[in-house]
């Protein structure tokens, strides 16, 4: 039995030895044993860092890209709240700011599988109330595997959560004026007279002298105000034009039967005194009314169109005076977010002479054209002249 145990135990000891042999031997070329064993395939998906998507959502911000920012919330947030009505919170509340651009930094960022949370900083830079610096705190959920923001409008600010609202209250400053070389207004805010005529109410004797002075008062030529007065029925308004208190009151227009004066006060533009150069206003209309809106206008303001009214807006309008308050649901206002007075509006004053210009235009006489009267020495334009022209009162 000794003897059996011990050859079994050199038989396996040559086991041993013969294994090592043909391990030692595998890594040498022409070996047949491998040296490692087949291994599964494993697919790993990547979550992405949670900062990827609170960037994307807050660069989407800055771009005003309200449908990518809207793809970036959560379920949940997107169920409290529509797209188009996600998009008109910033909108509004950008707009009562006065916001012209807007800046962020991110401050901390702590990260768990499922949740992260967010501290960010905005300052919205103001055409009104300067800037306006808050800092945020919220979470991202994990969603299919995207990071989505949990949206309130408490992140538009914090003072708006609950579903409260922005709401600027402002008054514009008189509109600057308009002068010739000379001081005399070609543009400016004032009383006014709109002059008309009832038909078949003036004396006929009388026609020609209340012609002249209407065509002294508002530039429309006697033949153009009796034409349009005899193709008028009787009793019917006519219109004429516009003129000045002052030149009105002054002509003894008024003391005519069948002439009308209607008092207004408004922009006023002094009949044939350049109105191609000059220009005219009207209100914002719908489609640049944002943009005038983070300029610090309040929607209801009118505006340069053509002209040195278009190219003078930024010195004839001045600053609002304002009010930017925090309202409830319920539209009652509750604190006072910021406050800013008036900047009165500058005046212009152009080069041209308003009696040569109005020489000029008369001579004219309603004939296409166009003429320029400058200074030779300095290229000042005295006279501009473009025939057919028309009354910047009419809008």
């Amino acid at each position: 039995v000794d003897r059996y145990g011990d050859q079994m135990k050199h038989l396996h000891l040559l086991k041993i030895l013969l294994t090592l042999v043909l391990l030692a031997g595998c890594g040498r070329d022409g070996g047949t044993i491998p040296t490692s064993l087949p291994t599964a395939q494993v697919n790993v998906t990547h979550v992405p860092d949670a900062d990827v998507a609170l960037r994307a959502y807050l660069d989407a911000m800055l771009a005003e890209d309200y449908a990518s920012m809207y793809s970036l919330i959560t379920q949940s947030s997107r169920g409290a709240i529509s797209e188009e009505d996600f998009a008109k919170r910033y909108t509004d509340a950008l707009n009562a700011l006065s916001a012209q651009s807007v800046e962020y930094n991110i401050l901390s960022l702590l990260t768990a599988p499922q949740k992260s949370q967010v501290s960010f900083h905005i300052n919205y830079h103001t055409g009104l109330f300067g800037d306006i610096q808050r800092d945020f705190n919220t979470n991202l959920l994990l969603e299919n595997s995207q990071w989505r923001l949990e949206w309130n409008d408490g992140l538009i600010l914090p003072e708006l959560a609950g579903g409260k609202r922005l709401i600027a209250n402002s008054v514009s400053p008189a509109r600057g004026d308009i002068y010739d070389r000379n001081g005399n207004a070609i543009a400016t805010q004032t009383d006014a007279y709109a002059m008309g005529l009832v038909a078949g109410e003036v004396t006929p004797d009388n026609e020609s002298a209340v012609f002249n002075k209407l065509w002294q008062l508002t530039g429309v030529r006697p033949e153009i105000i009796r034409d349009n007065y005899q193709n008028y029925e009787p009793g019917n308004y006519v219109p004429v034009g516009e003129a000045s208190t002052r030149a009105v009151d002054a002509s003894g227009i008024r003391n005519f039967t069948g002439v009308r004066a209607t008092p207004y006060t408004s922009r006023f533009y002094e009949p044939n005194s350049a109105p191609n150069a000059v220009g005219y206003t009207l209100f914002i209309s719908p489609e640049e009314m944002n943009a005038y809106r983070r300029l610090g206008y309040s929607g209801g303001e009118r505006i340069g169109w053509e002209g040195v009214e278009k190219w003078g807006e930024s010195y004839l309008h001045g600053r609002n005076a304002a009010t930017l308050y925090i309202a409830a649901v319920d539209g009652t206002y509750e604190t006072v977010l910021a406050q800013v007075d008036s900047e009165p509006a500058a005046s212009i004053t152009l080069t041209i002479d308003k009696d040569l210009q109005e020489q000029a235009q008369e001579a004219m006489d309603g004939l296409p054209g166009a003429i320029i009267v400058m200074e030779v020495d300095t290229g000042r334009v005295l006279a501009m002249v473009s025939s057919p022209g028309f009354d910047p009162n009419w809008y």
